[in-house]
């Protein structure tokens, strides 16, 4: 039902324009975070490291952003089936990508500060506990495409997608607020230009991520209710917007968490850094490392 399309003259409705243009501006900011990182990696001649991470998650959103109006203004066709599967499974594999960039956010945190270093072992095997997750609740899904699943993963796969949505909504309002107050405790301990503009990006950009996770997992509720309303036109169609705006949400999110680690790499210098100690007492002067299995991919940004 909610993969039905609507009239290709909709597009022109003031509605419809905004949420393309707004789907449109997503598509623009995944292209541009894609230069940045993709030229630092190929400039440091890095192996796979962070930035081919951002590359890659941005490129998997931007083809989910050309493809999901495709997907509302052009009837069903043999070929439009091939390109829902598409739309389906960029849904699902930018889902999975901004669950790792938060992964990725803790590391940085954990490189910045003392106390809050994180053991080597850390990155991978929450790496692993997220793929966990992502397949016992999305892998019927990833099936839609391929086969005619049984009626009862029919709602699995359908609620899959929007549980992980909500438990990485969550893990970002505990990141933002972890990283907000610590940050907002060491304002003084920091360097007042460079580090202070970097925490501010930091608290901002965060505080996107969260925005846009609640916004996203509210309109895909909003867009399977009206998308029960299959005799009425312009729910169908209002529904479709939604689903729509969810998904550059989505898209949203993966340029905000890449500018996340990008103001945390401007922290994370190899220049000697002021540390705030786990235990109190003086700051202590230390050279950030580089080289550690935790933090050289963040230096490598």
């Amino acid at each position: 039902m909610s993969d039905l399309s609507v009239p290709s003259n909709y597009i022109l409705f003031p509605g419809n324009m905004i949420v393309l243009l707004i789907t449109a501006s997503v598509a623009i900011g995944n292209i541009a975070i894609m230069i940045y990182y993709g030229s630092i990696a190929y400039r440091r001649k890095l192996y796979w490291s962070v930035p081919h991470l951002i590359v890659v998650i941005n490129a998997v959103s931007l083809l989910h952003q050309v493809v999901t109006p495709l997907t509302i203004y052009i009837e069903l066709t043999p070929i439009m089936v091939s390109v829902v599967s598409i739309r389906v499974i960029t849904g699902l594999l930018s889902l999975f990508g901004l669950a790792l960039l938060q992964v990725e956010v803790r590391v940085a945190f954990g490189a910045l500060f003392q106390d809050q270093r994180l053991p080597d072992w850390f990155s991978t095997g929450a790496k692993i506990v997220v793929l966990f997750l992502h397949v016992i609740l999305c892998f019927p899904a990833y099936g839609f495409p391929v086969y005619r699943p049984f009626r009862w993963i029919i709602p699995w796969g359908s609620s899959g997608f929007a549980i992980q949505a909500i438990l990485m909504t969550f893990v970002n309002v505990y990141l933002t607020v972890t990283i907000a107050r610590r940050l907002a405790e060491n304002k003084k301990k920091m360097s007042k230009n460079a580090d202070n503009s970097s925490r501010n990006q930091i608290v901002i950009w965060l505080s996107v991520t969260t925005i846009m996770d609640v916004a996203a997992v509210v309109l895909y509720v909003v867009h399977f209710s009206l998308a029960q309303y299959t005799s009425d036109m312009e729910k169908i169609n209002l529904s479709r917007l939604m689903d729509q705006l969810s998904r550059s949400f989505l898209g949203i999110e993966a340029i905000a968490e890449s500018l996340v680690l990008l103001a945390f790499t401007t922290m994370i210098s190899p220049k000697t850094t002021k540390v705030q100690p786990a235990s109190g007492g003086k700051i202590k002067q230390r050279s950030l490392p580089l080289n550690t299995n935790s933090d050289s991919n963040i230096s490598n940004v």
